[in-house]
């Protein structure tokens, strides 16, 4: 009466379908974490295999990377009008800005912090896929911290180019 052993009628059968489900969670757990690894060995640009380079090939690349002029001007454009650019030809807009050190000026749309801690403020355009994203480095955090998104800035950094929305490095915010 108390305790009581439940027998084959009554206990709850163990089905061939319950392995499945568990199975199905563990791989698409497995895959899930598989992706996420890929898609940050892709954004971090780790390379798994080595390669060797001829001095050929260094030559090669050496004279078609763009060298940014050392006698022009910098450039003072709008986020909005170097968006749009980029926008009409990227390989244009490239070929005169990218490796260039320009001056930026537009309104703050978005502030944060990058997958490395480094900050960063997004200008011009609606959002952050439309705007230009400027990199800082830890030197500048503190001048960073201190805007607020609506705020118009002008910012001096390297043009790196266009991925999803467009880049600019070593970032520092010009004072007027």
């Amino acid at each position: 009466m108390g305790d009581s052993v439940p027998d084959s009628k009554t206990a709850t059968p163990i089905t061939s379908r319950a392995a499945p489900k568990y199975l199905k969670v563990i791989l698409g757990c497995l895959l899930g974490s598989i992706g996420l690894i890929f898609i940050i060995a892709v954004v971090i640009g780790v390379s798994s295999e080595p390669r060797e380079v001829t001095m050929q090939q260094a030559t090669t690349v050496e004279a078609t990377k763009p060298k940014p002029p050392t006698s022009k001007p910098i450039d003072i454009i709008t986020a909005n009008h170097l968006v749009n650019e980029y926008v009409q030809n990227e390989v244009a807009a490239d070929a005169k800005y990218k490796g260039r050190t320009i001056i930026v000026s537009g309104m703050v749309t978005g502030i944060g912090l990058d997958l490395f801690d480094d900050a960063y403020v997004i200008i011009g355009g609606t959002d952050a896929i439309d705007g230009i994203q400027c990199s800082f480095p830890d030197s500048e955090k503190g001048s960073v911290s201190k805007l607020v998104k609506g705020q118009i800035i002008d910012v001096r950094g390297v043009v790196t180019g266009k991925l999803g929305n467009l880049f600019l490095d070593k970032c520092k915010i010009q004072l007027e």
